[in-house]
């Protein structure tokens, strides 16, 4: 059967009727809120969510109406995005302020994208907002939070680094006062020694005045390692080149003849040239090489070797002995200050050497740690950068 023309039309229209009307249901049950603008970039359509959300009707939102409800401060950066993008046909995102119908504005987030017929032809823009409110608030918070905790940390830090500096001044102010009657002490106890009959100076007396004596002088090497430790900690750093074979070949020829002799056998790798602080360098190796001597000190076949390789984009140096060593699981407390992990009748040494070790290499950049098990040696590990934080013109 063939429809005659007037009744293909009404059907047609019919037709379009009820997609609108599909349309219209959709977008009215949508929970978010659309608009659409023709090809002249007027809105001509705005959904029920839009219009529960301004308290507006569509005659007041159509053409650019919508535009009195953005706040001010937002209103040409809305405009001139909406515009830029409409006439370059590309879609859009942006932020801005729209009045509730309460009268509150309330941040939206807009997304806009361009509408093509079938046949290709531009036919304006669709696009949908959210309520972004809550999370424009949630984010603004979380940047007040971050700020005031960033501040916090930098006060803590200027705190920190104030208290420190009065501990370190106060140790060395401590230390310096304690050398003198510490010296006097180990005078008078000799002079004792000196003053007595030699039949007195035995037995009982002669132990104790070997205590006073042992504790003079072990009282005067801590006093002297925490006097190097404030000064490694004050001191600032002056980076240069440094070659390390050298500063090692200095420290062993200073060592005591007993330890120059056969009884430690040395092994010394091909140390390179770094930057870093001459001085603080060289006292990094001499308090390593002094542990490793400490370490093996009854051993009648003590063998210290000293080893550097290129790893990583460091210098990876290590100072190993086959001493008396240490357990692995207390590894973690050798280069904290005043911690030992022997005692006195097992090896010397106030427990400050490896502190300012590691104070030391962390200023120049680099790390420390130790690898040991109890009688079977010990290594000692530091890094320094191939390219130093120390280097000249380079913050120390």
């Amino acid at each position: 059967m063939i429809l005659d023309e007037p009744q293909a039309t009404q059907d047609i229209v019919q037709r379009l009727r009820e997609t609108e009307d599909r349309f219209k249901v959709m977008a009215d049950s949508s929970p978010v809120m659309l608009w659409m603008s023709a090809v002249d970039s007027n809105c001509y359509f705005f959904n029920k969510p839009w219009l529960d959300f301004t308290g507006r009707t569509l005659d007041q939102e159509v053409g650019s109406g919508w535009c009195e409800g953005v706040y001010f401060e937002d209103f040409q950066h809305c405009l001139d995005t909406y515009l830029d993008h409409f006439n370059a046909r590309k879609p859009f995102r942006m932020r801005y302020r729209l009045r509730r119908h309460d009268g509150h504005y309330r941040w939206l987030l807009d997304t806009g994208v361009p509408r093509y017929s079938p046949d290709g032809t531009f036919m304006g823009f669709v696009g949908s907002c959210i309520d972004i409110q809550e999370m424009v608030e949630a984010s603004e918070a979380l940047a007040n939070l971050n700020a005031t905790l960033e501040r916090r940390v930098q006060e803590r830090t200027a705190q920190l680094a104030d208290a420190n500096r009065e501990l370190e001044s106060f140790a060395y102010s401590v230390s310096h006062d304690l050398r003198a009657p510490l010296r006097q002490i180990g005078s008078y106890t000799e002079l004792i020694r000196n003053e007595l009959p030699p039949e007195l100076v035995q037995g009982t007396l002669e132990r104790y005045l070997g205590f006073l004596q042992e504790g003079a002088d072990r009282a005067q090497e801590l006093v002297r390692d925490m006097l190097e430790f404030s000064r490694v900690s004050g001191v600032g750093l002056h980076p240069q080149r440094v070659a390390l074979a050298p500063i090692v070949a200095e420290l062993q020829r200073m060592l005591p003849a007993a330890d120059r002799a056969s009884r430690v056998h040395w092994g010394v790798d091909a140390l390179p040239e770094v930057t870093g602080d001459a001085t603080l360098l060289r006292l990094v190796f001499q308090n390593l090489i002094e542990n490793a001597l400490n370490f093996t000190e009854k051993r009648s076949d003590a063998a210290i070797r000293i080893t550097h390789r290129e790893r990583g984009g460091e210098h990876v140096f290590a100072i190993e002995d086959n001493g008396i060593g240490f357990d692995p699981s207390q590894s973690h407390r050798l280069f904290k200050l005043f911690q030992r992990l022997h005692g006195e009748e097992e090896c010397s040494g106030s427990g400050i050497g490896l502190a300012n070790v590691a104070r030391i290499v962390k200023r120049h950049g680099g790390r420390v740690w130790a690898e040991g098990k109890a009688g079977e040696g010990a290594a000692f590990y530091f890094t320094l950068p191939l390219v130093s934080a120390g280097e000249p013109g380079s913050a120390a």
